[in-house]
């Protein structure tokens, strides 16, 4: 994105929201689905391209409020027992 003529008023408020912006276009970018348009609306993403940003968001937040499931035994710690 181009830098914009603000005044300094408009500056204030715009930085944070083209901040933003920028970030989720980079993000966009690096996930591979450069050729998705912003004009483009969520609703017509393949289910591929929907995964794949849900997928890439929960990687990058750290896996925050993300349930996984997991085909290797693991270790109950407060019976011993193992699980699967």
């Amino acid at each position: 994105m181009g830098e914009l003529e603000l005044s300094e008023r408009d500056h204030l408020i715009a930085d944070r929201v083209l901040k933003e912006v920028r970030e989720r276009m980079q993000f966009l970018l690096d996930v591979g689905l450069d050729y998705l348009t912003l004009a483009r609306s969520a609703g017509t993403l393949s289910g591929g391209e929907a995964q794949r940003i849900r997928l890439a968001s929960q990687i990058g937040s750290g896996w925050s409020g993300c349930s996984t499931s997991s085909t290797s035994p693991r270790s109950d710690s407060t019976s011993g027992t193992t699980s699967a």
